[in-house]
C-alpha cells in the first residue's frame, strides 16, 4: 500500500530496553531536526537526552509520552484525541508530520502489550502508516519497515496515561484546529460501542513499555 500523506520517517530499534517511547522520541527528532535529541529554545542541537529521559532509559521500566513532552516539544493532538476523529483529521495531521501514539500496540491490531509507535502516514485505502521500533512485535515491510493498520484500530487499541494522550505530535506541527492547548476531552455518549470504549480509555493509566 502506497503512501499518500506522510512523511518518510527513518526508523530506529529500540534493542532490548523498555525504551518505545524515547525510540519514537528519537525517530521525530531525527526525521524533524537531523538530531535524534532534539533542539533546544535556540533551534541549536542538543548533545544528549534530558537527564530524566536518561534516568528512566537506564531505570528500564518504561515511561510515558508525557513526561518528556515539554523538553522535546511535543504536544497532545487534540483533534485526534476526540472519539469522533476520522480519516480528516488523520489526513490533516500526518500532511504536517508524524504522531507518536500511546497504546496497546506491542503485537499491532492484535493489542497485546503497551507499547509506543510512530504512525506516519496514511495509505491510499485510508488505513494509517506506522514505525514500530519493536520488530518483535509486528511483521513489518522488510526495507522500510512500514507496517499498517486501520484507523479504527489505532483508536481501539490507544489508551492515556493520568489523562494525556495518547496521540502526540511537535508543537509546531500541530494542525490548526481552532482548538485550544488546554481543550477538555471530548466524550460522545450513545455513540455506538467503539465511542464508549474509546471514552472508557481515557481515564486508564497504564505503563508503556
Amino acid at each position: 500500500m502506497a503512501m499518500v500523506v506522510g512523511r518518510h520517517v527513518a526508523w530506529r530499534w529500540q534493542g532490548m530496553k523498555e525504551c518505545c517511547w524515547l525510540t519514537c522520541i528519537e525517530m521525530v527528532m531525527q526525521y524533524k531536526y537531523g538530531t535524534i535529541y532534539g533542539i533546544d529554545d535556540q533551534g541549536q542541537p542538543r548533545p544528549a537526552h534530558s537527564a530524566h529521559a536518561m534516568a528512566e532509559f537506564r531505570r528500564n521500566r518504561g515511561s510515558h509520552i508525557g513526561a518528556h513532552a515539554d523538553h522535546y516539544g511535543l504536544r497532545e493532538n487534540h483533534a485526534l484525541n476526540s472519539p469522533v476523529a476520522g480519516v480528516g483529521e488523520w489526513r490533516n495531521a500526518l500532511s504536517r508530520g508524524p504522531v507518536i501514539a500511546e497504546g496497546n500496540y506491542g503485537w499491532s491490531r492484535f493489542g497485546i502489550g503497551s507499547h509506543v509507535i510512530v504512525i506516519v502516514g496514511l495509505s491510499g485505502s485510508d488505513n494509517l502508516i506506522f514505525k514500530n521500533p519493536n520488530i518483535h512485535g509486528v511483521l513489518p515491510h522488510p526495507r522500510s519497515k512500514d507496517s499498517y493498520f486501520t484507523i479504527a484500530d489505532a483508536y481501539r487499541l490507544a489508551h492515556t496515561n493520568a489523562g494525556q494522550g495518547p496521540f502526540w505530535q511537535l508543537d509546531e506541527d500541530l494542525p490548526v484546529t481552532g482548538i485550544p492547548a488546554t481543550a477538555p476531552r471530548v466524550t460522545v455518549p450513545n455513540a455506538g460501542a467503539g465511542s464508549q470504549q474509546w471514552s472508557q480509555t481515557l481515564q486508564n493509566t497504564v505503563r508503556r513499555i
